[in-house]
């Protein structure tokens, strides 16, 4: 499936599927409750923003765009937690359409047009087929849980 982009306030598009928010900020004046209505974002995850050092570093010219890509490159992978949350998505996307957004007018110098770029680079290989129906419950839970089934499922 598709890894779309998308910026804060534009009218949801055919196949974008969940829209991501992944600016550091939630936008100001916009009640929770309207944030997916009014085109910002389905989940906010500023897990996946630039850190404020870089952002600001970059905002006041001291770096290039190429030193703001590598930046936010490097943040990505050496934080354990973005990491893991980009396998997440990427493994998401392939049985969904997932669009990242944020404020920035210009896709191709913001950050999530690099988080793209990561997510696609972490597909794990493969599609995913359906699974067949065997007709059996498969029963992968802790003893806790196993409890509350019956034969059919849960009680």
């Amino acid at each position: 499936m598709p890894v779309h982009l998308y910026r804060y306030g534009t009218p949801r598009q055919p196949g974008e599927g969940v829209r991501i928010g992944v600016a550091r900020h939630a936008p100001v004046g916009v009640r929770r409750e309207d944030r997916a209505r009014k085109g910002w974002f389905d989940s906010w995850l500023p897990l996946l923003a630039p850190p404020d050092a870089l952002a600001a570093d970059y905002a006041e010219r001291r770096i290039s765009a190429a030193g703001f890509r590598r930046g936010y490159r490097a943040a990505m992978e050496r934080s354990a937690p973005c990491r893991q949350v980009i396998r997440l998505l990427a493994a998401f996307s392939r049985t969904a359409p997932v669009s990242f957004g944020c404020f920035c007018r210009d896709e191709e110098s913001c950050h999530r047009s690099i988080l793209r770029e990561l997510v696609l680079k972490n597909l794990p290989p493969g599609a995913y087929p359906p699974e067949p129906d065997t007709g059996t419950v498969e029963r992968y839970a802790s003893p806790v849980c196993l409890s509350a089934w019956d034969e059919n499922g849960l009680l």
